[in-house]
């Protein structure tokens, strides 16, 4: 088991926690929403996001562990309502842009290829 720090959004806070990377995504949301209790009281259990740079974030599959989902040093957590995000995730939104492009892609030289 290898350990790893992750910083760790938490309101308006970031807060820098050692984590083993070996445990699922679902039991490290847990363990940090049970710490953080006050804030995330009467919720489902919540989801883990992570991102590398905060502008993009991605879900963790609840399944997998910490490793397997690419969750290394230095990268940003926070948690999240099941089934939405607090915030934009890279995937929302995503098959209807595809779609626009591909109908867009008609008045172009190039086709999109799907």
């Amino acid at each position: 088991m290898e350990e790893i720090i992750i910083t760790f959004i938490h309101g308006k806070e970031e807060l820098d926690l050692l984590l083993p990377n070996d445990i699922e995504a679902k039991e490290a949301a847990s363990l940090l929403a049970k710490h953080f209790q006050h804030a995330y009281k009467g919720m489902e259990p919540p989801e883990i996001e992570y991102s590398f740079d905060q502008k993009q974030w991605y879900k963790a599959d609840p399944e997998e562990t910490l490793e397997h989902a690419m969750i290394w040093d230095g990268v940003f957590l926070r948690l999240c309502k099941q089934g939405r995000s607090s915030l934009p995730t890279i995937y929302e939104g995503k098959d209807e842009q595809i779609e626009e492009l591909v109908e867009r892609s008609d008045d172009y030289v190039w086709k999109m290829i799907q």
